[in-house]
């Protein structure tokens, strides 16, 4: 359960468990936020928003990959896509659900967005709702997530402007 800034941050230290927020977040003492998980490393827990809100996300990393409140999501390893025995046994392995970010900004070179640098394989992204301003001077870049593959987006809307000089969306 986090109920703070630094509990959300120390999500970074299990990256493969259940998070669910308590209460709304304010990052505002987080000048530049490392994201949880990133291309060696990727968060592969579930994250329950709680319908509450992180607030004031700002991360400026000009050169770096995998940027987000979550840099990449992945399926836990050995699960596989064919959603095995293992898969099933966590219902909700793999789900980003009921989360608000908003007054976000957003800088990375590639694979830049306000949830999350990159998304791949996790059973889905529900509820999610983002505002900000998310810029990349690369490629992979939008206003939930700068690459999403292998994954489902359901009731999720972004706000904001989105920058980048090739492989640009609105999600």
């Amino acid at each position: 359960l986090i109920y703070n800034a630094a509990e959300l941050d120390a999500v970074r230290c299990d990256q493969n468990a259940y998070y669910k927020l308590m209460n709304n977040i304010n990052l505002s003492s987080f000048s530049n936020w490392e994201p949880i998980g990133n291309a060696n490393n990727e968060f592969y827990g579930s994250f329950d928003g709680n319908n509450k809100t992180v607030t004031n996300l700002t991360i400026n990393r000009p050169n770096e990959f995998f940027i987000g409140l979550f840099g990449a999501v992945n399926e836990a390893p050995g699960v596989g896509g064919d959603k095995s025995a293992k898969a099933k046994e966590k219902s909700t392995l793999g789900v980003i659900k009921d989360l608000y970010i908003q007054n976000a900004n957003i800088s990375g070179k590639g694979y830049v967005g306000i949830l999350a640098g990159s998304i791949a394989t996790t059973d889905s992204i529900k509820n999610v709702h983002t505002s900000g301003n998310v810029n990349g001077s690369s490629y992979g870049v939008g206003g939930i997530a700068g690459n999403l593959s292998l994954s489902s987006i359901e009731n999720c809307s972004s706000n904001g402007n989105v920058f980048a000089s090739e492989g640009v969306g609105g999600l």
